[in-house]
């Protein structure tokens, strides 16, 4: 079984080599790359001396940095995991187990179950809680925790979810592609700890925040189209009923173009799925369970 550790890194000098070398040590049989995303310090020099494959990935974000690692790594599971020390090594091979013999495509390591709060910036931990919420209540299934960068997927996953999202939004776009194309995965309560002194996080509070929202927004409209529509169907019958004259007929028509709107791409997203699901029913033969990792 080929196992690739993906460690997405952006001026970790601090942290990166302590990072590889937990890797190496829980992980011997794994290969280890960290993938440069433009670094100006010396994370790259620190990783190859720590002994980890360093690859240079030119296009800027995480999302970037994701797509560029499928595409150029060939592995049955891939293990994504940040390099700024925050994340335990020693869980990886337990990820990875559970993924292997239980047949997941994606097994998440679920921070907040078992973290303090204090591990977190106060705004990181109550955006993360209300985006998770949200996706729970959008998309029906019990998420814990939406942002966790510490991730496994199968060699499946990554040929079958199309990643558009360029940053930090990736993870949310990750999770809820997963619950939308009926890809089986959980997630597993880990420890969390805060960065070493000296190290900063990347994560801007609200631009960051602002770009998960508005992926929740853009996910929604392509996988639950009647929830995305029928709420500005609402307002524009509920302006409509505040207006007279022609603004009134104006927003009625376009509420009602909005309800249809929802609908017609809801039943043509089921149709899309139905075909989908018949052709892989043909071309797939039954597959064999998987023996349980030892």
């Amino acid at each position: 079984m080929k196992i690739a550790v993906i460690i997405p890194c952006l001026n970790e000098e601090l942290t990166v080599a302590r990072v590889v070398q937990d890797c190496l040590r829980h992980m011997p049989e794994a290969s280890i790359f960290v993938l440069d995303n433009g670094s100006q310090d010396q994370t790259a020099e620190c990783a190859r001396a720590a002994g980890a494959q360093v690859i240079h990935s030119p296009l800027r974000g995480k999302g970037h940095v994701l797509r560029h690692a499928f595409r150029v790594l060939d592995a049955d599971y891939y293990v994504m995991v940040d390099g700024d020390g925050t994340y335990r090594a020693s869980e990886a091979k337990r990820l990875v187990a559970i993924a292997h013999s239980m047949n997941y495509e994606m097994v998440n390591g679920s921070r907040l179950e078992s973290s303090s709060p204090d591990a977190y910036r106060p705004l990181h931990y109550l955006g993360n809680r209300m985006f998770t919420h949200a996706v729970r209540l959008l998309f029906g299934y019990p998420v814990q925790d939406l942002l966790t960068g510490f991730r496994v997927f199968s060699r499946r996953f990554t040929r079958e979810v199309v990643l558009q999202s360029r940053g930090f939004e990736v993870e949310t776009e990750m999770t809820v592609r997963a619950i939308a194309q009926g890809l089986a995965f959980c997630e597993v309560p880990i420890p969390y700890v805060e960065r070493p002194q000296g190290s900063t996080s990347k994560l801007r509070t609200f631009r960051d925040g602002w770009k998960i929202l508005m992926t929740i927004g853009r996910l929604l409209k392509v996988f639950q189209p009647h929830y995305f529509y029928q709420p500005l169907a609402a307002l524009s019958f509920t302006a409509a009923a505040l207006t007279t004259g022609v603004t009134q007929s104006t927003l009625g028509s376009l509420a009602a173009l909005l309800v249809g709107l929802g609908f017609y791409f809801d039943s043509t997203l089921s149709l899309q799925r139905l075909r989908i699901q018949r052709r892989g029913e043909k071309a797939v033969p039954e597959a064999q369970p998987t023996k349980r990792a030892s």
